[in-house]
């Protein structure tokens, strides 16, 4: 199946957003500066925005963004996917204007940001497992590989604007240690994919080159270096920003893998038209 790209950038860069969005919620409880907080914040909005803008360009015209709008509310699972990524946006955006203050106001909405972020990864790979016309999509390793691979991006956005911000505080090691535990998920996420559809049937270069090993075992590596160092006062800013890149990396390669293992083509607004559901890819 032909690769989707602008679909393939939505769920990233969105997904990226969000999980950075739900790290910088994870922060509040954590001693880390408000400057760095705005900073992620910026950066999980403009991810979000980006990733939106990648999703309607995969509409085409103006009459399939005017029916996606006019189904937003069917709650088939890509409405619930573009309703999420309203909420999530929003929540950033509220959460961008709330952090500097003081009071409980920026705790409370880092913790709604950070509940609807994780659902929001969630629902970026669950709707595509649940098309049971797609048996090579029809799995939860595939929901796994989407939501790990959105995760850790985020989690390296997040690190990197500490580093950016020059945070020295100690919470580098406990948001390292939870980067790198999704990055070990993401790599079974990977794998177990890679099993399920058949590695007979993936591009071995792409898998195990750009997905496996550039896109997770180094990203793995480089957070394990940063999480598992004696000092935390100094991230190490180039392992880091080395992990940001190769993450994003993997995200794209095992997205563009799941479309390639695809069968056949997606008349996707002839069958929303049908059912009267948003039912796009």
């Amino acid at each position: 199946m032909e690769t989707q790209w602008p679909l393939v950038l939505f769920s990233i860069l969105a997904g990226g957003g969000a999980a950075t969005l739900a790290f910088a919620g994870i922060s509040e409880f954590l001693e880390v500066q408000k400057k760095t907080r705005l900073i992620a914040s910026i950066a999980a909005i403009v991810l979000l925005v980006v990733g939106g803008i990648a999703s309607v360009l995969h509409l085409g015209q103006p009459a399939n963004v005017m029916a996606a709008a006019a189904n937003i509310f069917s709650f088939s699972p890509i409405s619930l996917e573009l309703l999420l990524l309203g909420v999530t946006t929003v929540a950033a955006i509220v959460y961008a204007v709330v952090v500097n203050g003081e009071g409980p106001a920026s705790k409370v909405v880092g913790v709604i940001g950070l509940v609807v972020a994780v659902v929001f990864c969630y629902a970026l790979g669950s709707s595509y497992s649940g098309i049971e016309a797609q048996t090579s999509w029809n799995s939860l390793t595939l929901v796994l590989a989407y939501w790990a691979s959105a995760v850790a991006f985020g989690g390296f956005v997040f690190l990197a604007a500490m580093a950016a911000g020059k945070e020295t505080g100690p919470a580098t090691r406990p948001l390292s240690l939870i980067v790198f535990l999704v990055a070990i998920l993401q790599v079974v996420g990977f794998v177990a994919y890679g099993l399920f559809v058949g590695l007979d049937n993936l591009d071995a270069l792409v898998f195990w080159g750009c997905a496996v090993v550039l896109g997770s075992i180094v990203p793995l590596v480089a957070v394990g270096a940063v999480a598992f160092m004696k000092s935390v006062e100094k991230p190490k800013t180039a392992l880091l920003y080395v992990g940001l890149v190769t993450a994003f990396v993997g995200g794209i390669a095992i997205r563009t893998l799941m479309w390639a293992a695809g069968n056949g083509f997606l008349d996707a607004f002839d069958m929303a038209l049908q059912n009267r559901g948003l039912f796009i890819f």
